[in-house]
């Protein structure tokens, strides 16, 4: 009997924008899958607190029906939208400001039980199954805390009703906000596989590039899939390496741990005749694909083209693509508001992938100054149109483009200055590198990502 697969497409099924970073990844993993597995690949969504089948033609339209752009067009005919947005923020602030005052019941039970007791590990580890219950109020009902011989069957019959022994569940979006993860164990223990990635570790690594708590509510996103996966799946050795080491210093039992690597989008067969944009891309500029956040590090490249201002060093544009995250309203006001900035730096929300091959393509190359990764996609997007992208010298960065990018110090403006210069006004020197890039790096699909995933299934 052949095996049945299931992949939450909870993620990109919801997603309102074009497909970027996990939503991508889960978006093109499901599409190879299908195309290897046919019929046996089931797709399933969380709804309404349990997980509801729908069929793969479903889960295309409604990934093409709804899209960014067209609400985006319909704000930007409103000449309310200003007004609308300022509203918008202040009520949304209001909320969260007047929400933080009280704790709900499950973040209670965190505080006073999980977060003071998550380093003994010796305590932690006897009490998981507890914690579990906790998380996931859906299984109360089913479960007797003064039952040792607890059913598991029935803990995950209401959520995950259509599974069996030995069906593999795979689940690979963003979850971590979710409420369902914390039943994965359960899965695990009814005999399902249950497989899961790993993208990075940034809001324990780095807390301080995300929202304040936010590295708490991860390492319990972690610590679920790391007790709930019969395998993990990490995008680069360096995040596999993290991982190993947040288990490791917290003690957890470590299921077994595989490196896929991330494929590239087919954007070369996307043709798009409009002529929006056209002014700038037949301008001299680089590119720089990401979110606007502070981990991104536009920062520096913003002091770069201060510095070659001071300098009198002609530089050629920049364009930023991509969605305006957290915390990053002083940089763009500093952009908006400075005379020279403003007319150098561009930056575009929600670019469409019929353009985004647009810029990759007339763009003179990419820039990645990124104080953290746990891969480096769009260094491997950029080598897939054969262009040079001048990266952060960290070990994630120089995994995904090997020895055909050139690396910089994150923190060393003149460094940027001196590297965007020299590859903006020497045309042979680029072109040489451009030669190598073309002929040697490596672009897998994924297609590839999905063989790779389902040989490592065993």
């Amino acid at each position: 009997m052949s095996r049945k697969y299931y992949i939450n497409a909870t993620s990109s099924y919801n997603w309102l924008g074009p497909s970027v970073g996990i939503i991508r990844s889960e978006e093109e993993l499901i599409k190879s899958l299908h195309k290897d597995i046919g019929t046996n690949l089931n797709i399933c969504i969380w709804q309404r607190e349990k997980f509801i089948l729908l069929t793969y033609s479903d889960y295309l339209k409604k990934r093409k029906r709804y899209t960014y752009s067209a609400l985006k067009e319909v704000v930007a005919k409103s000449k309310y939208r200003v007004i609308v947005k300022s509203i918008c923020f202040k009520l949304i602030g209001k909320i969260l400001r007047f929400s933080g005052k009280f704790l709900t019941k499950n973040s209670f039970i965190k505080v006073t039980f999980y977060y003071p007791f998550k380093n003994n590990t010796g305590f932690y580890n006897r009490f998981f199954s507890l914690f579990l219950l906790t998380t996931n109020y859906k299984a109360l009902p089913s479960l007797s805390l003064f039952n040792r011989n607890l059913n598991i069957t029935d803990t995950t019959n209401k959520t995950f009703d259509f599974l069996s022994k030995g069906d593999i569940f795979i689940s690979i979006g963003l979850e971590w906000a979710e409420r369902y993860p914390s039943s994965f164990y359960f899965l695990k223990k009814k005999g399902v596989n249950v497989v899961t990635f790993v993208y990075d570790l940034i809001p324990i690594k780095f807390p301080s590039y995300c929202f304040t708590n936010f590295s708490n509510e991860f390492s319990s996103y972690l610590i679920n899939i790391v007790y709930g996966s019969s395998y993990i799946f990490c995008i680069s050795n360096n995040t596999k390496n993290d991982l190993k080491n947040f288990i490791t210093e917290a003690g957890l039992p470590s299921p077994e741990i595989k490196v896929i690597t991330l494929g590239v989008s087919d954007f070369k067969q996307v043709i798009n005749n409009d002529v929006k944009y056209n002014q700038l891309l037949e301008s001299k500029f680089i590119l720089y694909v990401s979110t606007i956040e502070t981990r991104k590090n536009h920062k520096v490249l913003i002091d770069a083209y201060l510095l070659g201002l001071k300098r009198k060093i002609e530089l050629p544009n920049l364009v930023l693509i991509g969605m305006q995250g957290w915390g990053t309203d002083p940089l763009i006001k500093k952009i908006n508001s400075d005379p020279y900035l403003s007319n150098k730096i561009f930056i575009l929300n929600s670019v469409e992938d019929t353009f985004l091959v647009k810029f990759y393509k007339s763009s003179l190359f990419c820039v990645y100054p990124s104080f953290y990764e746990g891969w480096g996609l769009p260094v491997v997007e950029a080598a897939s149109f054969g262009k040079l992208t001048l990266c952060s010298n960290t070990p994630s960065l120089k995994e995904a483009g090997g020895v055909y990018m050139k690396y910089i110090n994150p923190s060393k403006p003149d460094q940027w200055l001196q590297s965007i210069d020299l590859y903006s006004t020497n045309p042979t020197l680029l072109s040489s590198c451009e030669v190598l890039i073309v002929n040697n790096a490596s672009t897998p699909s994924w297609q590839e990502t999905s063989n790779q995933l389902l040989r490592g299934i065993v």
